[in-house]
């Protein structure tokens, strides 16, 4: 029979690799939800944000998150990268990418901020 001692150790040992898998899995999600991305040239247009983001053939707007945040009167925009593009495409001038501002919950009156560098 095992005495209450060693029973402890193997339950705490199993909590341990528990903890160990959950960090394991935020970790890689932390990698797969990106940082910011920097922006090669931005406009808004009224109606639509235009993004000139780096591409190597594969990049979409699927691939991004907008963010809006409302402050100080403004809306502060952050584009973020979701998924890596892995092609080997040449595209120095990058490509652009839209999003509406209906669907990004902003006005034509709105005073928009980049927060994302533009190179």
């Amino acid at each position: 029979m095992a005495s209450k001692a060693s029973k402890a150790l193997a339950a705490n040992k199993r909590r341990t690799v528990r903890k160990v898998r959950t960090t394991t899995k935020s970790a890689s999600a932390r990698v797969s939800t990106g940082c910011l991305e920097s922006v090669l040239d931005f406009r808004a247009t009224g109606t639509e944000l235009v993004f000139r983001v780096h591409s190597g053939g594969c990049t979409e707007a699927k691939h991004f998150q907008l963010d809006v945040k409302r402050r100080e009167g403004r809306a502060e925009i952050t584009l973020t990268r979701l998924v890596p593009d892995n092609c080997k495409g040449e595209f120095p001038e990058g490509i652009e990418i839209t999003f509406r501002y209906a669907a990004a919950g902003l006005d034509r009156a709105d005073v928009i901020r980049l927060v994302n560098p533009i190179e």
